[in-house]
């Protein structure tokens, strides 16, 4: 709960916008899937990501923002949001479909893992008190633990059916978007905007 709340809202906008193109390449994944499961569970993905998570950040912005949800709308994504988004659709156009899975898989297993441990060491009355107890049981809890087990047991059939050059693509995609990760949450940390207007 010590994380500025201006940064929490700036990370949310940004977030926010990320998220509208990051459903569009888990509903594409789930559209090219090469089994009615990862079918079902991309299509259910890249629904939660527009439901489950967009009320989750609609909900903390109508509080924390000074922007109205019209300005929201209207914001441009910040350089990393943008070099993020654009990687993630680069993979999706131009790489293997197990490629553009990898690629979209640190979405899943990072915000799992920082929910996971954010939950572990925040309990009880020390959790009820923080501010972003609403994101941390989201991304902390049971759903999104499952959803992103089955989007990791997904990749893993789709590694194992899959050549060992298309693996080693399929790694440094993910290796690429987990490093995008890291820099989109400093970015909003340090509420990055561009260097010039034009």
């Amino acid at each position: 709960g010590t994380l500025p709340k201006a940064s929490f809202a700036f990370y949310l906008t940004q977030d926010s916008l990320y998220l509208r193109q990051y459903s569009k390449v888990l509903a594409a994944l789930a559209s090219r899937a090469p089994t009615v499961a990862v079918t079902q569970n991309m299509a259910r993905a890249a629904d939660m990501t527009l439901v489950v998570e967009g009320a989750l950040h609609e909900g903390f912005l109508s509080s924390l923002s000074e922007l109205s949800a019209e300005e929201r709308r209207r914001t441009e994504p910040s350089p990393t949001c943008a070099a993020y988004t654009d990687y993630q659709q680069s993979r999706l156009a131009f790489s293997p479909y197990e490629v553009a899975f990898a690629a979209a898989l640190p979405c899943y297993t990072i915000y799992a893992e920082v929910g996971r441990y954010i939950l572990s060491i925040t309990q009880g009355a020390e959790l009820d008190a923080n501010p972003y107890k609403a994101w941390v049981q989201t991304y902390g809890g049971q759903d999104f633990e499952d959803a992103t087990a089955r989007a990791v047991a997904a990749l893993d059939e789709l590694a194992a059916g899959t050549t060992p050059a298309v693996r080693e693509e399929m790694l440094r995609a993910f290796r690429q978007s987990a490093r995008f990760e890291w820099m989109f949450w400093d970015s909003a940390y340090r509420q990055e905007q561009w260097p010039i207007s034009v």
